[in-house]
């Protein structure tokens, strides 16, 4: 629904949006749509666990009937990327961000637990400072953007393994080894 709506309110196709106003400010190269038939460089297979732990190949879906709620294919570094656009107040005005970033209140009107989910990102706390994180996850990939906004931190990564859990914790992890000192050990 809104995909329809960004095409309705900007009077142009949903792909040409997204290009013009996010894919190329933000310096995203190598995203576009996923068409199962065009050939794309660098596409790789995609792979499942079985529930005996083996390693197979992935059932090929066509995501391209997905979009805008999936259906693209990307690089780690464009979606590094499109997170330090984000940060950058290239894509998004501070304001906006800082309101992305907030978590509700409850129907209660109580404040919800530190680990929650604000618009569109899982908000939680990393040795003090604010993390927001979004993963996604497709029949064969799954991909992960995490941001430390205080720190200007944006790590990404994506793999062509459905359902990797402990992405957050990684990716936490990975924030750790690039910080140095300055991150406390969990």
């Amino acid at each position: 629904m809104v995909g329809c709506a960004i095409e309705g309110a900007a009077g142009t196709p949903y792909m040409d949006y997204m290009t013009r106003h996010v894919f190329v400010p933000a310096g995203m190269r190598h995203t576009q749509l996923d068409d199962a038939r065009q050939i794309i460089p660098h596409r790789v297979d995609g792979y499942v666990l079985d529930p005996s732990g083996q390693l197979r190949n992935s059932i090929h879906d066509d995501m391209s009937n997905r979009i805008p709620a999936g259906g693209f294919v990307s690089t780690a570094e464009d979606l590094v990327h499109f997170g330090t656009s984000v940060l950058e107040g290239t894509l998004v005005s501070d304001s906006a961000r800082r309101l992305m970033f907030r978590v509700p209140n409850g129907p209660n009107g109580q404040p919800l637990p530190d680990d929650s989910y604000a618009l569109g990102w899982g908000i939680s706390d990393w040795y003090g400072v604010q993390e927001a994180m979004h993963g996604g996850g497709t029949p064969q990939a799954c991909a992960f953007l995490y941001l430390l906004p205080e720190k200007g931190f944006v790590v990404a990564f994506m793999m062509n393994l459905e359902s990797v859990p402990d992405r957050g914790d990684l990716a936490g992890d990975l924030a750790k080894i690039v910080l140095g000192p300055r991150a406390p050990h969990r």
